[in-house]
């Protein structure tokens, strides 16, 4: 038995309100679908990885230097300020040069300072990888952080700055 995915089943699947989805996110979705439907027909997909290929993000990424502070979760220390080296929806990468490293599982409360809104994005983010980093000057390590806790207002706000600015990069505008 085929199940059909309503509008607000898909929404819901994606953890969006409708309020937050503009008209052309909802075009991209139904776009995505029917093509991604006429590919199953063809025998083009046949499972998840045909669809996704060997990506997995689900967001897309911006590779963008934006101030970032972050702190351990309760933990008296104060909060250091870095700058982003990428950033999405759903994490963000981040060179740090500090003694204290931080450690692979650590949870972090994130301040975020993006260019287009006026107050940061607040969300709380668990350490998934850390590799070595050496510029010219120093050395330091970079972060790979996912959100765990962002409020969906917050998450389209990272999401409408990437579209944003890649629309800067494209297409001059």
């Amino acid at each position: 038995m085929k199940h059909k995915l309503s509008k607000a089943d898909l929404i819901r699947a994606i953890n969006v309100s409708a309020n937050e989805l503009d008209i052309e996110d909802l075009e991209r979705i139904h776009n995505f679908i029917n093509d991604l439907k006429e590919r199953k027909r063809k025998g083009e997909v046949t499972n998840n990885a045909d669809i996704m290929g060997h990506e997995k993000r689900i967001y897309k990424r911006l590779n963008v230097n934006v101030p970032i502070t972050y702190k351990r979760i309760n933990r008296a220390e104060m909060r250091k300020r870095v700058v982003t080296q990428d950033i999405s929806g759903g994490g963000t990468r981040l060179i740090a040069f500090f003694e204290d490293k931080i450690q692979v599982g650590d949870m972090l409360e994130l301040q975020i300072f993006l260019p287009t809104i006026s107050e940061p994005i607040k969300a709380e983010g668990k350490v998934v990888w850390i590799r070595d980093y050496q510029d010219s000057i120093r050395r330091g390590y970079e972060v790979g952080i996912e959100y765990y806790a962002i409020s969906n207002a917050d998450r389209v706000a990272i999401a409408k700055f990437i579209h944003q600015d890649n629309k800067k990069i494209n297409f001059g505008g």
